[in-house]
């Protein structure tokens, strides 16, 4: 099952509008868990838990902190350690999130543009270490 998100928001809604709004978000998923329920008991087949998280919305990393990244600590370590932008810019994210193999192909387990602003802000914290490791101080 595709992950789904539903943001809302009390600053642009009363209470009552939000609250229905998560009510109705929650019993459309019970329909849509009935259905496919019963298509996968026609195959012969158990459907796997699934899991409702809810918890603070954490908008997604911003253009400026995007921006800062590309010109702050990619570029300049990217020079210094002879890669290309979008070379260094996979090392970071490799050794920051780690790898995975996809055939024979291995690549970081995270892409920054999936990344919320909180995320970015632990990731742009790591990087000046990480340059530091390498012998590069960053002006951050």
């Amino acid at each position: 099952m595709k992950p789904r998100r539903f943001i809302l928001d009390p600053a642009n809604a009363h209470v009552g509008a939000v609250r229905d709004r998560a009510a109705r978000a929650v019993m459309d998923l019970e329909e849509e868990l009935s259905d496919r329920l019963e298509q996968l008991k026609k195959k012969g087949l158990k459907a796997k838990p699934i899991q409702i998280t809810i918890c603070d919305y954490d908008p997604p990393r911003t253009l400026d902190q995007n921006d800062f990244y590309w010109a702050a600590a990619v570029s300049p370590l990217a020079e210094y350690l002879g890669y290309t932008r979008p070379e260094m810019h996979e090392v970071l994210l490799a050794e920051f999130f780690g790898t995975k193999e996809i055939g024979k192909l291995v690549i970081p387990r995270r892409r920054s543009k999936e990344l919320t602003k909180t995320e970015m802000r632990e990731y742009l914290d790591w990087v000046p270490r990480f340059a530091a490791e390498q012998g590069v101080v960053l002006g951050v």
